[in-house]
């Protein structure tokens, strides 16, 4: 093997060590918090609602995928415009700085 095959191959066995490090270490930190953590709930937790009104229907109802589907589609947009203006900002400047060299 040449010298930058080496190289090349010890980078990707040091990030590979260091993903699975990671990936280790999140599972025990996960495993150890469900076995060491204190789970006490009471009465008042364990309610639908804390403030002690009684609910309406039931609190534990589906999210309609219509409303997912609107709030991603607002949120790609606004993202999108967001984008192409800053865009164009950073072109005009661009010129500027041209135009003025």
């Amino acid at each position: 093997m040449s010298i930058a095959t080496q190289l090349h191959t010890k980078k990707y066995i040091t990030l590979a060590t260091i993903i699975l490090f990671s990936g280790i270490l999140s599972i025990l930190i996960i495993f150890l918090s469900t076995i060491l953590g204190i789970n006490a709930p009471d009465d008042e937790k364990s309610s639908t609602y804390e403030c002690g009104f009684s609910p309406f229907e039931d609190a534990r109802n589906r999210l309609m995928s219509v409303f997912i589907l609107w709030q991603s589609c607002f949120l790609f947009l606004i993202l999108k415009l967001y984008i192409c203006f800053l865009e164009q900002a950073l072109l005009v400047l661009q010129v500027k700085l041209v135009m003025e060299l």
